[in-house]
């Protein structure tokens, strides 16, 4: 296993048990450094020794990158029954344009309120989708697993070996980089023991 400190982390090289050994001991530095809620999403999204590179921590790495549910999704609402009420309520807000006027105008601004909803649930979906067939077809054939929030950013990349007999042979490429300079000095001097 080799190691570099680069200016705003650290950078391992070795076999997949080496780096998965590594992200775990740099997860442990990071939780003795800070206790930001940014370490449990490196925690989750960190390699584990039974995952695969191009399998589950290409999924994970979806997984985080991918757009946020909307508000219906969250609250577990449908688009179309969402839809249906918006439009039955435009309808009626019609129907009573000339009785209150009032009322008429909220429940116009009601409708088009669920209707945006509706709209930005079924956008997100098909944004989604676009986003997991872009990365799997496009972005992780020619670039690294990445993970990035407000505290690291990290990469996995593959050095696949020549020599097919077993993935033994495989090297890989471990980029952390720490964000707050306060956490990278403490960081840094936490790495310098412990590999």
């Amino acid at each position: 296993m080799e190691i570099n400190e680069t200016i705003t982390g650290i950078e391992i090289k070795g076999t997949w048990p080496e780096i998965v050994k590594a992200s775990e001991e740099i997860t442990k530095i990071l939780k003795q450094t800070t206790n930001q809620q940014e370490i449990q999403d490196w925690e989750e999204w960190r390699p584990r020794k039974n995952e695969k590179l191009e399998k589950e921590v290409q999924e994970k790495t979806i997984e985080k990158d991918k757009i946020k549910d909307s508000e219906l999704e969250q609250n577990n609402k449908k688009v179309k029954d969402e839809t249906k009420k918006a439009l039955k309520d435009a309808n009626k807000a019609i129907e009573n344009v000339t009785k209150d006027q009032e009322k008429t105008v909220n429940k116009t601004i009601s409708s088009i309120d669920k209707l945006t909803k509706s709209i930005d649930t079924i956008l997100r979906k098909i944004f989604r989708t676009l986003q997991e067939k872009v990365y799997k077809k496009l972005t992780f054939k020619t670039s690294d697993q990445y993970f990035d929030n407000n505290l690291i950013s990290a990469s996995i990349g593959a050095k696949k070996s020549k020599i097919k007999i077993n993935k033994e042979n495989d090297h890989y490429k471990l980029s952390i980089n720490i964000k707050e300079e306060d956490i990278l000095k403490d960081f840094n001097k936490k790495i310098k023991t412990s590999f």
